[in-house]
């Protein structure tokens, strides 16, 4: 019997940040986008439970990722910019 287990990301978009951050690799200063990244373990390519978690705020100009703590992140939620859904 074979059992086939792994692992899977998944990438939750959360916002853009209030404030303006400059970003140290190409020096644009942008609201940055808020993301969660949740690590699983998968058996038989089916997500059972999460094991990781990560909090990020990305650069929409050049995709750079940066990691914050816990607490700087949810401050960020906080006050955050939520992107709208255009009807058509």
């Amino acid at each position: 019997m074979i059992i086939i287990v792994g692992n899977k990301h998944f990438t939750h978009h959360r916002g853009r940040t209030e404030e303006k951050i400059t970003c140290p690799s190409c020096g644009h200063s942008l609201n940055f986008v808020l993301n969660t990244v949740s690590s699983w373990f998968t058996m038989v390519f089916i997500p059972i439970f999460p094991y990781r978690f990560k909090r990020r705020v990305e650069c929409p100009f050049c995709r750079t990722c940066l990691r914050v703590d816990k607490e700087k992140y949810n401050a960020l939620l906080k006050t955050r910019k939520r992107d709208r859904i255009r009807k058509i």
